[in-house]
């Protein structure tokens, strides 16, 4: 639409020819009326016209109506997009995509490992149970014992001193 005013400006005295608006926007609004996520239509269509600066009659509920004549130097531009689009070079952002694959790839590579690892173990716990259920218990009280025992050994020769 923006490129439309645009283009009718390069002619200022031109007239606008009137636009139509329809009511079938708020038909489909009607219809879609369970779905409070939906975007009510006919508000969005009404305000996209006024903010290109065409003055517009409303017939019913602002469902129906037709804008007033007026000349394309009275059009208004929206430049709102340049906010939101970001203009790119396409070598350079073909780079950057190429970059974010190789990070991806060895991203999979790695996870690839990690799933080798782990298939392994869970292999070895399915071959050998019970040495499997053996290392388990090390593994998580190794250290905790390894603590008693040395408490125990401090709290002996502490015990030898003072008796």
């Amino acid at each position: 639409m923006n490129e439309v005013v645009l283009w009718a400006r390069q002619w200022p005295t031109a007239t606008v020819s009137t636009v139509s608006l329809s009511s079938v926007d708020d038909y489909i609004d009607k219809l879609h009326a369970h779905d409070t996520a939906g975007v009510d239509n006919k508000m969005r269509r009404n305000k996209l016209y006024e903010n290109f600066g065409l003055n517009v009659v409303y017939d019913d509920n602002k469902a129906n109506g037709h804008s007033l004549p007026m000349a394309a130097q009275d059009l208004k531009p929206r430049d709102t997009w340049e906010r939101n689009i970001k203009v790119r070079e396409v070598p350079e952002y073909i780079r950057e995509l190429r970059m974010e694959i190789a990070a991806y790839r060895q991203l999979a590579s790695g996870n690839k490992c990690d799933i080798a690892y782990l298939q392994k173990r869970i292999d070895d716990a399915e071959k050998s149970p019970v040495r499997w259920a053996c290392r388990q218990l090390w593994n998580r009280y190794a250290a905790k014992i390894a603590l008693l025992i040395l408490c125990g050994l401090g709290v002996s020769a502490a015990l030898k001193k003072f008796l």
